[in-house]
């Protein structure tokens, strides 16, 4: 399910702007200049309060970024070979004296900010992770990463801690053409959106066979025998599926509320796969998804699924509990918030409560099929 809501999301991002000026004051009702400098106001007082959620495992967790590179493809942007931003997350040791990371580059924020109609600083967040800390030498594994279609993958930075603090490397990247903005190891900046959802599965599932490839260098003693799967949100979920299917590295893949594509859909796979769905198939089409349904009946091997119908869509990224943090700090701006990324997540016991759900399912997940040692 690919439900990012840039586009359509503008113009009723406009009305809503609208709304929340007129609610605050008669006079200002059709003055775009007040409306705005009341969000900036607002959004002061959220700057600095978002935060993720602090992992539940054992372990710090430590970040460092690079570039993945495909010489066999050259961006039409940069007419530079193809290079997907990287982030490893990795458990570091608490004594580690790092910086903390920031949750979106300088120019990914400011420029999602932008597009999405934000007040700048609203994405103002506390990651809660260390900057280049020490790593620790051992660890269980390696799971990538894909996010949800033009969605940048640190949206979905509480279950990725949450699995590193566990002992697991994570390697999450984005895709230059189609996330919202990608930065590049020269500087350029990559506008994304140039690739509707359909076009841009190919080339994601590609990326995903350089990054297997690339592990080697990507991970610090990362050896033949260990265990790799994969995760990922609305398309990110279906490309691992389907990577699944084509890569033998890796050994199990799960799915967050994505409408599986490709040819696992019908050709299904022997290794194991986990599911999560949303509220949207039920309540935006009356029934399970057929597709999801024609998937599962091809599974030749172990699955879990679990159902979350008391969120929507965006309620597998950090949202569902960003949303109703502003809003309690501010209902426009929640407002604003919920109209570009729906979770349906009315409270912030009800955001604590869904990120909880979804660690647990990844953790035990990937404990029970991925862990051999």
């Amino acid at each position: 399910m690919t439900r990012f809501r840039i586009l359509a999301a503008l113009a009723a991002l406009n009305l809503s702007l609208l709304a929340c000026g007129a609610a605050q004051d008669d006079v200002a009702e059709n003055d775009a200049d007040n409306q705005a400098a009341s969000l900036s106001v607002e959004a002061a007082k959220v700057r600095g309060r978002l935060q993720v959620p602090a992992p539940t495992g054992p372990h710090a967790v430590g970040v460092r970024r690079t570039f993945v590179i495909d010489a066999s493809r050259i961006d039409p942007t940069t007419q530079k070979p193809r290079a997907l931003p990287t982030w490893i997350y990795y458990p570091a040791t608490r004594a580690s004296a790092s910086a903390p990371a920031r949750y979106l580059s300088a120019a990914v924020q400011t420029y999602t900010e932008s597009v999405l109609g934000f007040p700048a600083g609203a994405l103002d967040v506390d990651s809660g992770v260390l900057e280049h800390a020490r790593p620790r030498v051992k660890y269980r594994g390696v799971l990538l990463v894909s996010p949800g279609w033009a969605s940048p993958v640190a949206f979905n930075t509480a279950l990725i801690t949450e699995l590193a603090s566990q002992g697991w490397v994570l390697v999450a990247f984005d895709h230059p053409q189609e996330t919202v903005l990608v930065e590049q190891p020269d500087g350029t900046n990559i506008e994304g959106l140039q690739l509707a959802d359909e076009a841009a599965f190919a080339p994601r599932v590609l990326d995903v066979k350089i990054v297997l490839q690339q592990l080697p260098v990507l991970v610090q003693g990362f050896e033949p025998s260990t265990p790799v799967a994969m995760w990922g949100h609305s398309m990110g979920g279906a490309t691992a599926l389907e990577a699944l299917r084509l890569y033998p590295r890796l050994r199990a893949a799960v799915d967050l509320d994505g409408t599986p594509r490709g040819g696992v859909v019908e050709l299904g796979t022997h290794e194991p796969v986990g599911v999560m769905s949303s509220n949207v198939a039920i309540v935006h089409i009356g029934e399970p998804d057929p597709i999801l349904m024609q998937l599962i009946s091809n599974l030749r091997g172990p699955r879990r699924s679990k159902n979350m119908y008391e969120i929507s869509h965006y309620g597998f990224s950090d949202f569902v509990l960003f949303n109703p943090v502003a809003a309690a700090r501010d209902p426009n701006l929640g407002a604003v918030f919920e109209t570009a990324f729906e979770t349906d997540s009315e409270t912030i016991g009800e955001g604590r409560a869904a990120i909880a759900t979804q660690r647990q399912f990844l953790v035990d997940f990937m404990d029970r099929f991925v862990d051999k040692h």
